[in-house]
Protein backbone atom coordinates (compact mmCIF):
# COMPACT_ATOMS: atom_id res chain seq x y z
CA UNK A 1 0.00 0.00 0.00
CA UNK A 2 1.20 3.33 -1.07
CA UNK A 3 2.07 5.60 1.94
CA UNK A 4 -0.75 8.69 2.31
CA UNK A 5 0.36 11.39 4.65
CA UNK A 6 -2.91 11.36 6.02
CA UNK A 7 -3.34 8.20 7.11
CA UNK A 8 -0.04 7.83 9.17
CA UNK A 9 0.03 8.87 12.27
CA UNK A 10 3.17 9.91 14.73
CA UNK A 11 6.06 6.71 14.85
CA UNK A 12 7.15 6.25 18.30
CA UNK A 13 10.92 7.83 19.39
CA UNK A 14 13.98 5.16 18.39
CA UNK A 15 14.84 3.31 21.36
CA UNK A 16 16.26 -0.37 21.82
CA UNK A 17 14.16 -2.86 20.32
CA UNK A 18 13.44 -6.04 22.47
CA UNK A 19 15.67 -8.46 20.80
CA UNK A 20 18.04 -5.90 19.23
CA UNK A 21 21.02 -8.48 20.48
CA UNK A 22 20.14 -11.69 18.39
CA UNK A 23 20.98 -13.43 15.34
CA UNK A 24 18.50 -15.25 13.42
CA UNK A 25 19.35 -17.64 10.35
CA UNK A 26 15.70 -17.55 8.42
CA UNK A 27 15.55 -20.83 6.44
CA UNK A 28 11.91 -21.01 6.12
CA UNK A 29 9.23 -21.07 3.62
CA UNK A 30 5.59 -20.07 3.56
CA UNK A 31 5.06 -22.26 6.53
CA UNK A 32 7.97 -20.31 8.43
CA UNK A 33 7.83 -16.98 7.32
CA UNK A 34 5.77 -15.11 9.71
CA UNK A 35 7.84 -16.15 12.25
CA UNK A 36 10.83 -14.56 11.33
CA UNK A 37 8.79 -11.36 9.85
CA UNK A 38 7.63 -11.29 13.66
CA UNK A 39 10.94 -11.63 15.43
CA UNK A 40 12.12 -8.79 13.32
CA UNK A 41 9.49 -6.71 14.38
CA UNK A 42 11.07 -7.14 17.76
CA UNK A 43 14.15 -6.10 16.38
CA UNK A 44 16.02 -9.15 15.74
CA UNK A 45 18.49 -9.02 12.62
CA UNK A 46 17.30 -11.63 10.72
CA UNK A 47 19.60 -12.72 7.70
CA UNK A 48 17.59 -14.43 5.42
CA UNK A 49 18.75 -17.36 3.57
CA UNK A 50 18.10 -17.85 -0.60
CA UNK A 51 19.22 -20.72 -2.75
CA UNK A 52 21.45 -18.68 -5.54
CA UNK A 53 19.00 -17.12 -7.91
CA UNK A 54 16.39 -16.06 -5.33
CA UNK A 55 13.83 -17.98 -3.40
CA UNK A 56 10.71 -20.16 -4.97
CA UNK A 57 8.52 -17.44 -2.82
CA UNK A 58 9.48 -14.55 -5.01
CA UNK A 59 7.65 -15.95 -7.71
CA UNK A 60 4.59 -15.47 -5.72
CA UNK A 61 2.02 -12.84 -6.87
CA UNK A 62 1.05 -10.35 -7.15
CA UNK A 63 3.57 -7.83 -8.24
CA UNK A 64 4.26 -4.74 -7.60
CA UNK A 65 2.50 -2.85 -10.74
CA UNK A 66 1.55 -6.12 -11.95
CA UNK A 67 4.95 -7.32 -13.86
CA UNK A 68 6.26 -10.36 -12.74
CA UNK A 69 9.37 -9.97 -11.32
CA UNK A 70 11.69 -11.67 -8.37
CA UNK A 71 12.43 -8.70 -6.96
CA UNK A 72 8.47 -7.39 -7.01
CA UNK A 73 7.02 -10.16 -5.61
CA UNK A 74 4.25 -8.40 -2.53
CA UNK A 75 3.85 -11.60 -1.13
CA UNK A 76 8.00 -11.63 -0.75
CA UNK A 77 8.03 -8.02 0.29
CA UNK A 78 5.06 -8.94 2.79
CA UNK A 79 6.61 -11.39 4.60
CA UNK A 80 10.64 -10.38 4.40
CA UNK A 81 10.19 -6.46 5.35
CA UNK A 82 12.78 -5.58 7.86
CA UNK A 83 14.95 -8.88 7.29
CA UNK A 84 18.86 -8.82 4.97
CA UNK A 85 19.26 -11.00 2.81
CA UNK A 86 22.10 -13.38 1.25
CA UNK A 87 22.42 -16.22 -1.15
CA UNK A 88 23.63 -19.87 -0.13
CA UNK A 89 23.30 -23.01 -1.37
CA UNK A 90 23.05 -25.91 0.97
CA UNK A 91 22.99 -28.93 -1.50
CA UNK A 92 27.27 -27.72 -1.91
CA UNK A 93 29.68 -29.30 0.76
CA UNK A 94 31.15 -25.20 0.68
CA UNK A 95 27.65 -24.44 1.25
CA UNK A 96 27.27 -26.25 4.38
CA UNK A 97 30.77 -25.08 6.10
CA UNK A 98 29.62 -21.73 5.37
CA UNK A 99 26.26 -22.56 6.82
CA UNK A 100 27.83 -23.81 9.82
CA UNK A 101 30.00 -20.64 10.33
CA UNK A 102 27.40 -18.81 9.87
CA UNK A 103 25.34 -20.72 12.84
CA UNK A 104 28.21 -21.37 15.04
CA UNK A 105 27.60 -16.99 15.68
CA UNK A 106 23.55 -17.15 15.33
CA UNK A 107 21.01 -17.54 18.45
CA UNK A 108 18.77 -19.09 16.48
CA UNK A 109 17.56 -21.18 12.93
CA UNK A 110 14.47 -21.54 11.67
CA UNK A 111 13.83 -23.46 8.97
CA UNK A 112 10.79 -25.44 7.10
CA UNK A 113 12.73 -28.65 5.69
CA UNK A 114 11.47 -32.26 5.84
CA UNK A 115 12.60 -34.06 8.58
CA UNK A 116 15.71 -35.48 8.13
CA UNK A 117 16.88 -33.20 5.56
CA UNK A 118 19.35 -30.90 7.49
CA UNK A 119 20.30 -33.96 9.23
CA UNK A 120 21.48 -35.59 6.51
CA UNK A 121 23.73 -32.47 5.19
CA UNK A 122 25.07 -33.24 8.90
CA UNK A 123 23.19 -30.08 10.63
CA UNK A 124 21.09 -31.82 12.57
CA UNK A 125 19.97 -30.10 16.10
CA UNK A 126 22.73 -32.58 18.10
CA UNK A 127 25.67 -31.39 15.73
CA UNK A 128 25.08 -27.90 15.47
CA UNK A 129 24.04 -27.79 19.36
CA UNK A 130 28.30 -29.17 19.72
CA UNK A 131 28.93 -26.57 17.52
CA UNK A 132 26.93 -23.57 19.25
CA UNK A 133 25.45 -25.04 22.86
CA UNK A 134 23.42 -21.56 22.68
CA UNK A 135 21.60 -22.30 19.36
CA UNK A 136 17.72 -22.48 19.58
CA UNK A 137 16.85 -24.54 16.15
CA UNK A 138 13.20 -24.09 15.09
CA UNK A 139 11.70 -26.27 12.96
CA UNK A 140 8.31 -25.49 11.22
CA UNK A 141 6.93 -28.89 9.90
CA UNK A 142 3.20 -29.70 8.70
CA UNK A 143 3.49 -32.97 11.07
CA UNK A 144 6.43 -32.34 13.44
CA UNK A 145 9.53 -34.09 13.19
CA UNK A 146 8.16 -37.65 14.57
CA UNK A 147 5.27 -39.99 14.40
CA UNK A 148 3.48 -41.34 11.38
CA UNK A 149 2.57 -38.37 9.11
CA UNK A 150 6.30 -36.84 9.62
CA UNK A 151 7.25 -37.21 6.08
CA UNK A 152 4.38 -36.17 4.61
CA UNK A 153 4.24 -32.82 2.67
CA UNK A 154 1.78 -30.30 3.54
CA UNK A 155 0.50 -27.16 1.84
CA UNK A 156 -1.88 -24.35 4.42
CA UNK A 157 -5.19 -26.45 2.92
CA UNK A 158 -3.80 -29.61 4.03
CA UNK A 159 -2.90 -28.30 7.98
CA UNK A 160 -6.14 -26.53 8.03
CA UNK A 161 -7.74 -30.10 6.47
CA UNK A 162 -6.03 -32.56 8.98
CA UNK A 163 -5.98 -29.63 11.85
CA UNK A 164 -10.28 -29.84 11.10
CA UNK A 165 -10.13 -26.10 11.24
CA UNK A 166 -11.71 -26.63 7.73
CA UNK A 167 -14.36 -28.92 8.50
CA UNK A 168 -15.82 -25.77 10.68
CA UNK A 169 -15.49 -23.49 7.97
CA UNK A 170 -18.34 -22.51 5.69
CA UNK A 171 -22.31 -23.46 5.29
CA UNK A 172 -23.57 -26.68 7.31
CA UNK A 173 -25.12 -28.32 4.37
CA UNK A 174 -22.63 -27.53 1.82
CA UNK A 175 -18.60 -28.44 1.10
CA UNK A 176 -16.17 -27.33 4.40
CA UNK A 177 -14.06 -23.77 2.79
CA UNK A 178 -11.24 -22.53 3.60
CA UNK A 179 -10.45 -19.44 5.11
CA UNK A 180 -8.66 -16.53 3.28
CA UNK A 181 -4.97 -16.15 3.20
CA UNK A 182 -2.70 -18.78 4.76
CA UNK A 183 -4.05 -19.56 7.97
CA UNK A 184 -2.25 -22.64 8.39
CA UNK A 185 1.09 -20.90 8.15
CA UNK A 186 0.36 -18.26 10.41
CA UNK A 187 -0.60 -20.44 12.76
CA UNK A 188 2.00 -22.52 13.16
CA UNK A 189 4.17 -19.17 12.88
CA UNK A 190 2.79 -18.13 15.84
CA UNK A 191 2.75 -20.54 17.79
CA UNK A 192 6.81 -21.30 16.68
CA UNK A 193 7.48 -17.91 17.13
CA UNK A 194 6.13 -17.69 20.71
CA UNK A 195 7.94 -21.11 21.52
CA UNK A 196 11.05 -19.69 20.49
CA UNK A 197 10.96 -16.95 22.77
CA UNK A 198 10.19 -19.38 25.38
CA UNK A 199 13.32 -21.57 24.40
CA UNK A 200 15.42 -17.91 24.58
CA UNK A 201 13.99 -17.23 28.53
CA UNK A 202 14.87 -20.52 29.19
CA UNK A 203 18.90 -19.73 27.62
CA UNK A 204 19.01 -16.97 29.78
CA UNK A 205 18.42 -19.38 32.86
CA UNK A 206 20.25 -22.55 31.84
CA UNK A 207 23.08 -21.06 28.97
CA UNK A 208 21.04 -24.25 26.83
CA UNK A 209 19.72 -23.76 23.31
CA UNK A 210 17.31 -26.79 22.85
CA UNK A 211 15.36 -27.38 19.37
CA UNK A 212 11.40 -26.24 19.19
CA UNK A 213 9.45 -29.05 16.84
CA UNK A 214 6.34 -26.98 16.05
CA UNK A 215 3.55 -28.96 13.69
CA UNK A 216 1.11 -27.00 11.65
CA UNK A 217 -1.64 -29.65 12.45
CA UNK A 218 -1.06 -29.83 15.90
CA UNK A 219 -1.28 -25.55 15.94
CA UNK A 220 -4.22 -25.85 13.99
CA UNK A 221 -5.63 -28.64 16.24
CA UNK A 222 -5.05 -26.11 19.48
CA UNK A 223 -6.54 -23.44 18.50
CA UNK A 224 -10.06 -24.38 17.72
CA UNK A 225 -11.03 -23.56 20.84
CA UNK A 226 -13.53 -25.80 22.86
CA UNK A 227 -14.33 -28.04 19.67
CA UNK A 228 -12.28 -30.61 20.71
CA UNK A 229 -13.43 -30.06 24.97
CA UNK A 230 -16.77 -30.75 23.52
CA UNK A 231 -16.47 -33.83 21.89
CA UNK A 232 -14.38 -35.28 24.20
CA UNK A 233 -17.22 -34.72 26.98
CA UNK A 234 -20.14 -34.89 25.20
CA UNK A 235 -19.42 -37.02 21.73
CA UNK A 236 -20.99 -34.16 19.88
CA UNK A 237 -18.86 -32.98 16.95
CA UNK A 238 -19.06 -29.12 15.91
CA UNK A 239 -19.96 -28.70 12.53
CA UNK A 240 -19.81 -25.89 10.20
CA UNK A 241 -22.38 -23.21 11.30
CA UNK A 242 -22.51 -20.32 8.28
CA UNK A 243 -20.64 -17.20 8.23
CA UNK A 244 -23.85 -15.18 9.88
CA UNK A 245 -23.10 -12.37 6.74
CA UNK A 246 -25.96 -10.39 6.09
CA UNK A 247 -25.97 -8.12 2.92
CA UNK A 248 -26.43 -4.04 3.66
CA UNK A 249 -26.22 -0.78 1.15
CA UNK A 250 -22.84 -0.89 1.27
CA UNK A 251 -21.54 -4.61 1.89
CA UNK A 252 -21.96 -6.94 5.00
CA UNK A 253 -22.04 -7.02 8.31
CA UNK A 254 -21.26 -9.69 10.77
CA UNK A 255 -23.61 -10.39 14.10
CA UNK A 256 -24.64 -13.24 16.02
CA UNK A 257 -28.51 -13.44 17.60
CA UNK A 258 -27.31 -15.10 20.93
CA UNK A 259 -27.42 -11.72 22.32
CA UNK A 260 -29.23 -8.90 22.75
CA UNK A 261 -31.90 -9.84 20.98
CA UNK A 262 -34.48 -7.80 22.93
CA UNK A 263 -32.84 -4.50 22.00
CA UNK A 264 -31.79 -5.54 18.30
CA UNK A 265 -36.36 -6.19 18.41
CA UNK A 266 -36.81 -2.65 19.04
CA UNK A 267 -34.52 -1.30 16.80
CA UNK A 268 -36.14 -3.02 13.92
CA UNK A 269 -39.60 -2.53 15.37
CA UNK A 270 -38.63 1.26 15.86
CA UNK A 271 -38.61 1.28 12.48
CA UNK A 272 -41.47 -0.69 11.73
CA UNK A 273 -39.48 -3.55 10.37
CA UNK A 274 -39.99 -6.24 12.91
CA UNK A 275 -42.56 -7.95 11.84
CA UNK A 276 -43.90 -10.65 14.10
CA UNK A 277 -40.48 -11.40 15.66
CA UNK A 278 -42.01 -8.64 18.79
CA UNK A 279 -44.43 -11.42 19.58
CA UNK A 280 -43.92 -13.10 22.73
CA UNK A 281 -43.04 -16.38 21.41
CA UNK A 282 -39.56 -15.58 20.31
CA UNK A 283 -38.07 -14.59 23.95
CA UNK A 284 -37.85 -18.60 24.11
CA UNK A 285 -34.37 -19.89 22.66
CA UNK A 286 -35.83 -23.07 20.88
CA UNK A 287 -38.13 -20.97 19.21
CA UNK A 288 -35.58 -18.69 17.64
CA UNK A 289 -33.64 -21.84 16.96
CA UNK A 290 -36.60 -23.26 14.97
CA UNK A 291 -37.17 -20.14 13.42
CA UNK A 292 -33.52 -19.17 12.45
CA UNK A 293 -34.58 -19.21 8.49
CA UNK A 294 -37.44 -16.63 9.45
CA UNK A 295 -35.58 -14.36 11.18
CA UNK A 296 -32.56 -14.14 9.04
CA UNK A 297 -34.76 -13.32 6.37
CA UNK A 298 -36.46 -10.20 8.50
CA UNK A 299 -33.06 -9.37 9.99
CA UNK A 300 -31.52 -9.36 6.09
CA UNK A 301 -34.11 -7.46 4.79
CA UNK A 302 -33.87 -4.90 7.72
CA UNK A 303 -29.71 -4.62 7.59
CA UNK A 304 -30.48 -3.72 3.73
CA UNK A 305 -31.74 -0.51 4.34
CA UNK A 306 -28.72 0.69 5.86
CA UNK A 307 -25.28 1.15 5.35
CA UNK A 308 -22.22 -0.32 7.20
CA UNK A 309 -21.51 2.47 9.54
CA UNK A 310 -24.99 3.07 10.70
CA UNK A 311 -25.43 -0.24 11.88
CA UNK A 312 -22.29 -0.38 13.64
CA UNK A 313 -22.76 2.89 14.90
CA UNK A 314 -26.60 1.88 16.26
CA UNK A 315 -25.11 -1.58 17.37
CA UNK A 316 -22.46 -0.20 19.32
CA UNK A 317 -25.05 2.42 20.93
CA UNK A 318 -27.36 -0.53 21.67
CA UNK A 319 -24.69 -3.10 22.81
CA UNK A 320 -25.40 -5.51 19.72
CA UNK A 321 -23.02 -7.81 18.95
CA UNK A 322 -22.95 -6.98 14.70
CA UNK A 323 -19.96 -5.26 13.56
CA UNK A 324 -18.82 -4.59 9.72
CA UNK A 325 -16.96 -7.00 7.51
CA UNK A 326 -14.31 -4.35 6.27
CA UNK A 327 -12.67 -4.39 3.21
CA UNK A 328 -8.79 -4.10 2.76
CA UNK A 329 -9.36 -1.10 1.14
CA UNK A 330 -12.01 0.15 4.13
CA UNK A 331 -8.80 -1.35 6.35
CA UNK A 332 -6.24 0.80 4.91
CA UNK A 333 -8.63 3.50 5.95
CA UNK A 334 -9.62 2.65 9.30
CA UNK A 335 -9.69 5.68 11.73
CA UNK A 336 -8.74 3.34 14.24
CA UNK A 337 -5.42 1.68 13.38
CA UNK A 338 -4.21 4.76 11.92
CA UNK A 339 -4.91 6.70 15.10
CA UNK A 340 -2.18 4.01 16.66
CA UNK A 341 -0.28 4.33 13.87
CA UNK A 342 -0.92 0.48 12.53
CA UNK A 343 0.30 0.91 8.98
CA UNK A 344 3.83 2.11 9.14
CA UNK A 345 6.11 3.48 5.99
CA UNK A 346 9.20 1.76 4.85
CA UNK A 347 11.12 3.40 2.08
CA UNK A 348 11.50 1.87 -1.54
CA UNK A 349 14.38 4.07 -2.71
CA UNK A 350 15.19 2.22 -6.03
CA UNK A 351 11.25 2.56 -6.77
CA UNK A 352 11.00 6.13 -5.70
CA UNK A 353 8.12 5.13 -3.45
CA UNK A 354 7.57 4.82 0.34
CA UNK A 355 5.09 1.57 1.23
CA UNK A 356 2.84 1.19 3.96
CA UNK A 357 3.32 -2.02 5.90
CA UNK A 358 1.02 -3.88 8.04
CA UNK A 359 2.77 -3.06 11.39
CA UNK A 360 2.70 -4.38 15.38
CA UNK A 361 0.12 -6.73 16.50
CA UNK A 362 1.48 -6.02 19.81
CA UNK A 363 2.58 -2.78 21.72
CA UNK A 364 5.37 -2.81 24.12
CA UNK A 365 6.16 0.35 26.36
CA UNK A 366 9.55 -0.10 26.19
CA UNK A 367 10.84 -1.68 23.12
CA UNK A 368 8.86 -0.47 19.86
CA UNK A 369 8.34 -2.13 17.18
CA UNK A 370 10.89 -1.98 14.37
CA UNK A 371 10.15 -0.86 10.33
CA UNK A 372 13.24 0.73 8.79
CA UNK A 373 13.98 -1.96 6.08
CA UNK A 374 12.55 -3.03 2.56
CA UNK A 375 12.42 -6.52 1.99
CA UNK A 376 15.90 -7.22 0.48
CA UNK A 377 17.13 -7.69 -2.98
CA UNK A 378 18.67 -11.73 -4.06
CA UNK A 379 22.03 -11.70 -2.49
CA UNK A 380 21.84 -7.97 -1.58
CA UNK A 381 23.84 -8.86 2.01
CA UNK A 382 26.50 -10.90 0.33
CA UNK A 383 28.87 -8.98 1.09
CA UNK A 384 28.40 -7.48 4.08
CA UNK A 385 27.49 -10.87 5.89
CA UNK A 386 30.23 -12.84 4.00
CA UNK A 387 32.91 -10.54 4.04
CA UNK A 388 31.57 -8.77 7.25
CA UNK A 389 30.94 -11.40 9.70
CA UNK A 390 33.22 -14.12 8.70
CA UNK A 391 35.54 -12.39 7.26
CA UNK A 392 35.80 -13.83 3.63
CA UNK A 393 37.99 -11.71 1.08
CA UNK A 394 36.08 -10.08 -2.03
CA UNK A 395 38.06 -12.47 -4.38
CA UNK A 396 36.87 -15.28 -2.35
CA UNK A 397 33.25 -14.04 -2.54
CA UNK A 398 33.51 -13.67 -6.53
CA UNK A 399 34.67 -17.30 -6.81
CA UNK A 400 31.91 -18.81 -4.57
CA UNK A 401 29.87 -16.90 -6.63
CA UNK A 402 30.64 -17.80 -9.93
CA UNK A 403 30.97 -21.68 -8.50
CA UNK A 404 27.06 -21.40 -7.65
CA UNK A 405 27.68 -21.50 -3.77
CA UNK A 406 26.68 -18.09 -3.33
Amino acid sequence: MRQQESSVGPQPEAAPSALSDLVVLDLADGKGLYCTRLLAGLGAEIIKLEPPGGDVTRSVGPFYHDTPDPEKSLYFWQYNVNKKGITLSLEQPEGVQLFRRLAAGADIVVETFQPGYLAGLGLSFPELHALNPRLILTSITGFGQTGPYSQYKATDLIGLAMGTQLNLCGFQDRAPVRTGASQGHHQASLHAAAATMVALFWRDLSGEGQHVDVSMQEAVAADLQWTMALYDLTGVIRNREGSRLSPCLDGYVRHNLGAGWDDLVEWMAGEGMAEDLAEPGYQEVTVRRAQQAHINEVLNSFLATHTKAEIYREAVARRLPICPSSTAAELAEDPHLNARSFFMPVEHPELGESFLYPGPPVRMTETPWVMERRPPHIGEHNQEVYCGRLGLAAEELRELQRRGVI
